[in-house]
């Protein structure tokens, strides 16, 4: 019998179906996502395709061309910021020193963003 409250979690519902078993491979026992968003644009504003996403541990990070994870654990101090500027919004992992890293993305992935802040 296997217990399945040891094992990583991502919702079905909720991953889109492109990055779920990709996420999923990432992802340590009993790790879960808590929110994402999907990106699409790099950062010369051309289209790319990304993920965002935070679990109960970390954030974490792909883009389409690069294909391997980045992450972040997560910690005091580290904060998620967004704007947007010319129908363009950008996210961003800031520590106390710097901005980590950034992401672009059109404007009608805003709601998952900003769902993304507000798990944060």
């Amino acid at each position: 019998m296997t217990d399945t409250t040891l094992l990583p979690t991502v919702d079905e519902r909720s991953v889109p179906a492109l990055w779920r078993d990709q996420i999923q491979s990432q992802l340590a026992a009993s790790e879960r996502v808590l929110a994402w968003v999907q990106t699409d644009l790099d950062q010369r504003l051309h289209f790319e395709r990304g993920l965002v996403a935070l679990t109960n541990l970390r954030l974490m990070a792909c883009r389409e061309s690069g294909g391997s994870w980045t992450q972040w654990p997560l910690q005091p101090g580290l904060s998620l910021r967004k704007r947007d500027h010319a129908a363009v919004g950008t996210l961003e992992i800031v520590d106390a020193n710097a901005c980590l890293d950034s992401w672009r993305y059109t404007l009608g992935h805003d709601p998952s963003a900003q769902r993304l802040i507000d798990a944060h």
